[in-house]
């Protein structure tokens, strides 16, 4: 068996014990180490990025929690359609699947400690079509992770409720170009003070009127190209139970001046709602 000695990676001898030289092995087909992190190394920094023919990742210790970049730009990897069950432990993962062509689901529970510094974290993971983890312990920014996800359909309910509790409290651009996503979850975002870009140009999204159960904290929305439904021009549900919703939270603050809802001209009372001094402003 070989590894690498670089950036952190250790070379496995024969004969050795990954248990007792790696944190995190990963293994071929034939059983193989072909990349691992040295144990007690601290180093953990895009350890895998590349990498291919990865069938079996293997977590050696449990108090590795923080990924970030850790799958960067991965494909051609067995072991990383669905994200590996020891991500359970992660705190922090900014970049930690990004581009990884592989990823496909991101199943429920797999982030159940993740808090903090997670940007980016699936950007560009252009096949994955299932996310039922709602990361409930995340409480800082959750920017841009799943900018490009271009598959995805659905978003859990009850998703990213304490997510800005603890820092910048707005998702920036977080699914934008998410094309595939035809709804909003039910009672999310719901710590999220400022909406910031959040579905940027997700061109397919038909239906906002569950946005009337999240963003319960909300209190601003980003104007013209930030704007949080920036140019979704496929919604065809009501504005106006939504923007009366918005309006009873301040939001924007100064009614309307965001613009929040200008694309959306196939919206089923869009023409009500534009020639209405009521909702001057909102589209």
């Amino acid at each position: 068996m070989a590894g690498l000695l670089t950036n952190g990676f250790y070379a496995f001898k024969v004969g050795e014990d990954p248990s007792t030289v790696y944190d995190v092995a990963a293994y071929d087909n034939q059983n193989n180490v072909i990349a691992g992190i040295k144990k007690n190394s601290g180093i953990y920094y895009y350890e895998f990025s590349g990498y291919r023919n990865i069938d079996k990742i293997t977590f050696y210790n449990d108090n590795v929690l923080n990924g970030y970049g850790m799958f960067t730009y991965c494909q051609q990897n067995p072991a990383l359609t669905a994200v590996p069950s020891e991500f359970k432990n992660m705190s922090a993962a900014a970049r930690c699947f990004y581009q990884c062509i592989d990823l496909n689901h991101v199943q429920k529970n797999c982030f159940q400690n993740l808090k903090t510094d997670s940007n980016y974290m699936f950007a560009n993971c252009v096949n994955l079509t299932s996310v039922d983890c709602t990361f409930s312990a995340m409480t800082d920014n959750f920017a841009y992770s799943f900018q490009y996800c271009t598959n995805i359909t659905s978003l859990p309910d009850n998703m990213l409720n304490n997510c800005g509790s603890a820092a910048a409290s707005y998702l920036g651009h977080t699914f934008e170009h998410c094309h595939r996503l035809t709804t909003l979850p039910k009672n999310s975002f719901n710590a999220v003070t400022g909406m910031y870009g959040t579905f940027y140009n997700c061109s397919g999204l038909q239906d906002i009127s569950n946005i009337t159960s999240c963003f319960a904290n909300a209190k601003s929305a980003a104007a013209g190209s930030h704007a949080p439904f920036y140019n979704c021009k496929s919604v065809t549900s009501e504005l106006i139970p939504v923007i009366d919703y918005f309006k009873t939270k301040s939001v924007p603050l100064s009614a309307g001046s965001a613009h929040i809802f200008s694309a959306m001209t196939a919206a089923a009372d869009y023409t009500t709602v534009k020639n209405s001094p009521t909702y001057s402003g909102w589209v």
